[in-house]
């Protein structure tokens, strides 16, 4: 199993941008009736020592078909999502869901998004990690080693990119399943090509509010990673410097090559 540190940035640089696919997603995404349905999880106590045996995996539980009706509401829904949008910011809190259903390796942070490919993902509890998608580059920031890691983000294929562009985002997902469960309604969308070992990923919108506030993502391996979002903020006004790091002195700066137009 993962650890935190080995989580953070395959989860926010290559799989974790489908977390803003839940804010992002608009019209063109392929409807198909694939299997998955959400179970209930367990928000009453989030302090670990607390936890009690949380339900099965969203992305593993029973199956059920979905309905062409079904599929049209969320696509209505994910369309509200998106519309208008240029900015967000919000807390969050991460954690993989473990054999028997506990919340391990739990980690806190806030993130900000600005249209059309910058966004900020800063973990802050229990180890500090930054990672910047500058719409040019994505820099990861370890203070504990104290490297800075540059990557290219390559625009023509990142889900950040397109999913600001409904027309291509057909390409990239099809939405395969919706249920209404636990107030939420649940949303499967899948990645139609090899995602960084995502297998599919469950976004969680309460229809009042027209928020996301979880993102269930299933990975090759048949691990689970959950995301929860607290105080949301739409097109809230975000300073450039937020999309902008520069290294403290001592720091090593490492340039690295991505695998297969990974960002």
């Amino acid at each position: 199993m993962e650890k935190p540190r080995l989580l953070l940035s395959r989860l926010v640089t290559g799989a974790g941008v489908l977390v803003f696919s839940g804010w992002l997603m608009a019209a063109g995404v392929t409807e198909t009736a694939s299997q998955a349905s959400p179970q209930p999880m367990d928000n009453t106590d989030k302090s670990p020592e607390n936890q009690p045996a949380a339900a099965t995996s969203i992305a593993t539980a029973p199956s059920k078909s979905a309905s062409s009706a079904s599929l049209a509401h969320a696509r209505g829904v994910l369309q509200g999502l998106s519309q208008g949008l240029s900015s967000l910011k919000a807390d969050f809190r991460q954690y993989q869901l473990g054999p028997d259903g506990r919340h391990e390796d739990i980690n806190t942070g806030t993130v900000a998004l600005q249209a059309p490919n910058k966004f900020r993902w800063h973990y802050r509890q229990p180890q500090e990690q930054l990672i910047i998608a500058t719409g040019d580059e994505i820099l990861i920031f370890d203070p504990d080693l104290e490297q800075l890691t540059i990557k290219p983000q390559n625009q023509d294929s990142s889900p950040i990119y397109v999913l600001f562009n409904p027309d291509l985002i057909d390409t990239h997902y099809r939405l395969a399943a919706s249920e209404q469960r636990d107030g939420l309604l649940w949303v499967k969308i899948l990645p139609l090509k090899p995602a960084n070992n995502v297998q599919q990923v469950w976004l969680g919108i309460n229809e009042k509010t027209g928020q996301l506030l979880r993102i269930h993502m299933l990975d090759n391996l048949n691990q689970t990673v959950v995301f929860e979002f607290d105080q949301i903020q739409r097109n809230p006004s975000l300073d450039s410097s937020l999309f902008h790091f520069d290294p403290p002195e001592g720091v090593d700066v490492v340039r690295d090559q991505p695998a297969g137009g990974e960002f």
